[in-house]
């Protein structure tokens, strides 16, 4: 028995995009936490709060790179099967359309 699997990749396409601009607005969002960590240790005027702050943000920071990292992977991963499910659904509409030359291509 087989399986039937319907992809659309204008829509993986869409959500390729969409994790950019997300994981974007996560990098500049760390670069604000990042920067308000350190003014609190500037106002901490040195000391055991200002080296915890000055803690926080790097961990803050390596955190969210973190994140951000995986985040371009996986949006790179998304487009990259997106166009893989283009080219493999405008090779079976080739095929199709061979066998039936009635078919049209694409998506029933």
């Amino acid at each position: 028995m087989g399986y039937v699997v319907h992809v659309h990749p204008e829509r993986v396409a869409l959500v390729s995009a969409a994790l950019e601009r997300v994981i974007g607005q996560v990098e500049a969002s760390g670069g604000l936490l990042s920067r308000a960590w350190l003014l609190a240790a500037g106002g901490a005027g040195g000391g055991d709060l200002d080296g915890a702050a000055r803690s926080l943000g790097r961990s803050c920071a390596g955190a969210l790179e973190e994140v951000v990292g995986a985040g371009l992977s996986l949006s790179r991963a998304t487009a990259a099967a997106a166009a893989d499910y283009a080219r493999v659904e405008a090779e079976l509409a080739t095929v199709w359309g061979s066998i039936h030359p009635a078919a049209r291509g694409g998506r029933p």
